[in-house]
């Protein structure tokens, strides 16, 4: 009787996996006929676009948009003549006309790749926390900070290392935007000390000032390692 009851009760398993496989399918068909997925995928898309394009046609479409011909003022003064603003010339104009090209062309370039690594960890969160939270009657922005930003915080701690790694390398940047010694960053301040001519000569004292300067992000490395590795391999995981 014990084994037939145990029978009784584990029949129905081996049905299990083939019931599951409707379930899914007609989950990848309401997905696919979701108008907001279709939407947002396009949306990645479009957004990431920059990070994986080459840099001179993204100059091609900045020159269309910001820079004046003999036919238009840019693209850029033709959305604001709709709102009957004076066209700006944001190749050389004002100083901070200038900076915002730069800043918008950073945001459109730089952003997508860490974008793309939260808003995979933002997704990689069980749906089944969302749907208690709402039992609980808790809000989006409080399932938000209380839910989401704790289990991505190795993800958010990533980013945030990367693009400080990133700041204390660039180069470019600091050229771009000011002329001005005291704000160039070490990168800068070793090129011109080999510009200066002790570099050239003292070829072993610049290697050990590369050194100097790279110590700091080594140890940055070492100490958030774990969480580094975490943030960057959650994006793999779903659920």
């Amino acid at each position: 009787r014990s084994c037939q009851g145990s029978d009784r009760r584990t029949g129905p398993v081996p049905a299990q996996p083939w019931l599951g496989q409707p379930h899914h399918h007609r989950s990848g068909q309401n997905r696919g006929s979701d108008p907001a997925a279709k939407l947002r995928d396009l949306f990645h898309t479009i957004y990431f676009l920059p990070y994986v394009t080459n840099t001179l046609a993204v100059g091609l479409v900045f020159m269309i948009l910001f820079k004046p011909t003999a036919y238009s003022n840019g693209f850029a003064n033709l959305i604001l003549g709709i709102f009957n603003i004076m066209p700006i010339d944001f190749i050389d104009g004002p100083y901070w006309a200038k900076m915002f090209v730069l800043c918008f062309y950073t945001i459109w370039v730089v952003m997508p790749f860490k974008i793309l690594i939260l808003t995979t960890a933002l997704a990689s969160v069980n749906q089944d926390y969302y749907n208690a939270a709402k039992v609980d009657g808790t809000s989006d922005f409080k399932y938000l900070r209380r839910v989401m930003v704790p289990i991505c915080k190795p993800t958010i701690v990533t980013i945030t290392i990367l693009k400080v790694i990133e700041c204390w390398n660039s180069y470019v940047w600091p050229r771009l935007i000011t002329d001005d010694e005291n704000y160039f960053l070490v990168s800068n301040g070793i090129q011109e000390i080999r510009e200066n001519g002790f570099g050239r000569e003292n070829i072993p004292a610049m290697m050990a000032a590369v050194v100097v300067i790279s110590v700091p992000l080594i140890v940055l490395f070492l100490l958030f390692r774990d969480k580094i590795m975490e943030g960057v391999s959650r994006g793999g995981v779903k659920g």
